[in-house]
């Protein structure tokens, strides 16, 4: 099992130097900038780790009320330090295996990177879908496939080159040992099946047969590791 708190404390130096990362979340903002949300809906990010991507959705949307939920202190603690000074932005300590979840009815979702580490994650999607009002959005991206630690690293190294010469580059390198030891866990996990893996079209059924409307999918994502789906809560059924 990785070690969160550790990972945590490293987990900006990738997500900042990882390009594939990056695309992510230009994909993200380009998304919600087309959710058609009103003063005082609540979002909520589950998951959120330390907060890129629900402290991005709070900028987005300044009269939207944004709830950062994650079960680790590390994380919450570099999310709330990120995030000081941007009033409507909340983290909360949350456990989705619980069976009330403390969050009003939300206009939308978000989850990255965060479902295949839950010990029933299909259970989650399920209780996403009935926490979301009709009309609600859903933003999900899931590390679908084992990861690979070689091609990983050649990979950032490769365009870590590209960016900042070799100096950087090993500076880097040697830095981010931490978060190769806890990507390593990861995938000892998912080789396992303590973590879900998942294709597109699992990822995508899980979302259908909870009651969300697929608009768009794709394998494509985060060097094709990723199954995103963006999808809405039905008006009515």
């Amino acid at each position: 099992m990785p070690d969160w708190s550790a990972y945590a404390k490293e987990y900006d130096l990738m997500a900042v130097h990882n390009p594939s990362y990056q695309e992510l979340l230009a994909h993200y903002l380009k998304t919600i900038a087309g959710w058609r949300l009103q003063t005082e809906d609540v979002v909520a990010d589950i998951g959120a780790g330390t907060g890129n991507f629900s402290i991005t959705l709070a900028r987005a949307f300044p009269r939207v009320r944004v709830i950062h939920a994650d079960f680790n202190e590390e994380m919450l603690a570099l999310a709330r330090s990120k995030a000081d000074g941007l009033a409507n932005w909340q983290a909360i300590a949350f456990d989705v295996q619980q069976d009330d979840w403390p969050l009003p009815s939300l206009a939308g979702i978000v989850s990255v990177h965060a479902l295949y580490a839950f010990p029933n994650p299909k259970r989650v999607i399920q209780k996403m879908a009935a926490q979301l009002r009709p009309g609600g959005f859903v933003y999900a991206s899931d590390v679908g496939r084992i990861l690979n630690i070689r091609d990983w690293t050649w990979y950032l190294l490769k365009e870590s080159m590209r960016a900042h010469g070799l100096p950087a580059t090993l500076s880097l390198f040697c830095r981010g040992q931490e978060i190769r030891r806890q990507n390593q866990a990861v995938a000892r996990g998912q080789k396992c099946g303590t973590y879900w893996t998942h294709d597109l079209a699992e990822f995508r059924a899980a979302f259908e047969v909870a009651g969300i409307d697929v608009l768009s999918a794709t394998d494509a994502m985060y060097r094709g590791y990723d199954d995103l789906i963006v999808g809405r809560k039905p008006e009515s059924r």
